[in-house]
């Protein structure tokens, strides 16, 4: 009997933004009239955060047309101070939608990712002067009302999109996002950085959205950084083992502390499981993406990051696509992995993260508590799928009284489906769970008065 303990008592900070997601919800006008929309499932989740990356790939956000600067400016020829010259329609709608859903944007200034044989926006541009201003004047439409604008209050404007792609051992090695040299990435982003943090130092500036964190090209930009402050360094990992990005966040930080940034949010930008990048080692992190596995390793990310060295975790991708394990593809309808953000959020509305130990490594867990409303979140996750289940005694440590103790399972069979109610009175909560690989509960605590 694995012997777990939640302590309801002893604080752990804010429960942070672990749910964040790329991308927002499928919406458009007259997509009601069919059905073929998540609005409703993805404000019932509470994403905290959507970041627009990749959004082009999307018909329903506005395809190529939408946010990717050279989607907006599409010639950078022309003056960058007239209005007439933007093209900001699809991109509107598209951030609209994603704050009607509730979610705060993170604004991706740059390229969604191109695997094209030809590159258009993932080359360096031109005049990267020229560049700064355009993005400038994105951020003006947005938060100042210039072009007709609107007052969406913005805050975070993240500059490119993994930059460090090219370097050996990142799953883009060969396909990347930025075609230049390392060097001229470090004269750019210093450039965007410096313009856009005169031009609006109320707002968060930061990137660059790395592909990985271990490798000296992260060490090679924070020296390269010519200001005194950054406001966030973003970066991304795909695994399979949830833990790795317990060891990432705090190799990110201890950079951002060695080069004099340690005041900086660490953003998980991009995450998920990846078992491989080719072959069938490829197609089976597809479907594991989508089903009770993928689920499971989410719950399991989010749970041990929010006790890590990061302050905000965005999944890739609620955007329809392989990645998306949240919403099917087709019809827009929540699957598996929709739940452990669902519950997730709602340690999120409770606010106030409690201490959690276990004896066993692949057993997974984070709890909240304030004001007599609890909630905690347990998995069992292991990537070897012949893994034996496990028989977990979880001990919750109280302040006395009398609580109202509701079970939701999520399993193969089930989908967040109430299972068990009872009353459990006293300082210490004992209850049993029997935990198959990939099983996840939230428990839920209301106490009587």
């Amino acid at each position: 009997m694995i012997k777990a303990r939640v302590d309801f008592t002893k604080s752990a900070g804010a429960v942070k933004p672990m749910h964040g997601v790329n991308n927002g919800p499928v919406y458009k006008p007259g997509a009601e009239i069919q059905d073929t929309n998540n609005m409703k499932a993805y404000k019932e989740a509470g994403f905290p955060f959507a970041r627009t990356h990749d959004s082009a790939f999307h018909a329903a956000y506005g395809g190529a047309h939408t946010v990717d600067v050279l989607n907006i400016f599409t010639d950078m020829q022309k003056n960058p101070y007239d209005p007439e010259n933007y093209d900001f329609t699809c991109t509107d709608a598209y951030i609209k939608a994603i704050q009607t859903a509730g979610a705060e944007v993170i604004y991706r200034l740059g390229t969604s990712i191109e695997h094209g044989v030809k590159k258009y926006g993932c080359k360096p541009p031109e005049d990267f002067q020229k560049y700064a201003v355009v993005c400038e004047h994105i951020i003006r439409h947005y938060n100042e009302g210039w072009a007709n604008g609107f007052h969406c209050n913005i805050r975070y404007w993240e500059i490119w999109n993994e930059p460090d792609t090219h370097v050996d051992g990142l799953a883009h090695a060969d396909d990347p996002s930025w075609t230049g040299t390392p060097e001229l990435f470090f004269k750019f982003f210093n450039v965007m950085h410096d313009h856009l943090k005169k031009c609006f130092p109320h707002l968060l500036i930061g990137g660059p959205a790395a592909g990985g964190v271990d490798r000296e090209w992260v060490d090679d930009f924070l020296e390269s950084i010519e200001s005194d402050t950054l406001d966030f360094f973003s970066w991304h990992r795909y695994t399979f083992d949830p833990r790795d990005y317990v060891r990432c966040a705090k190799t990110a930080k201890e950079k951002l502390r060695r080069h004099g940034y340690g005041d900086a949010l660490s953003i998980l930008g991009e995450w998920n499981y990846a078992k491989g990048w080719s072959g069938q080692d490829f197609i089976d992190t597809i479907r594991t993406i989508k089903g009770i596995k993928g689920a499971s390793f989410a719950l399991a990310t989010m749970a041990c990051c929010q006790y890590a060295d990061v302050d905000i975790l965005l999944y890739y991708d609620a955007r329809p696509c392989e990645y998306n394990g949240m919403f099917d593809s087709d019809v827009y309808s929540v699957i598996k992995g929709y739940y452990p953000f669902y519950n997730f959020n709602q340690l999120y509305k409770i606010g106030r993260s409690t201490a959690v130990d276990c004896e066993n490594e692949d057993i997974y867990l984070c709890g909240a508590y304030r004001d007599g409303a609890g909630g905690i979140l347990l998995t069992h996750y292991h990537e070897n799928e012949q893994t034996e289940k496990e028989q977990v005694e979880l001990c919750v440590h109280t302040d006395g009284g009398t609580y109202d103790v509701k079970y939701y399972l999520l399993n193969e069979a089930h989908d967040n489906e109430l299972i068990k109610e009872e009353t459990l009175s006293g300082t210490e909560l004992k209850m049993n769970f029997e935990l198959p690989l990939f099983t996840c509960y939230y428990v839920k605590f209301e106490k009587k008065d």
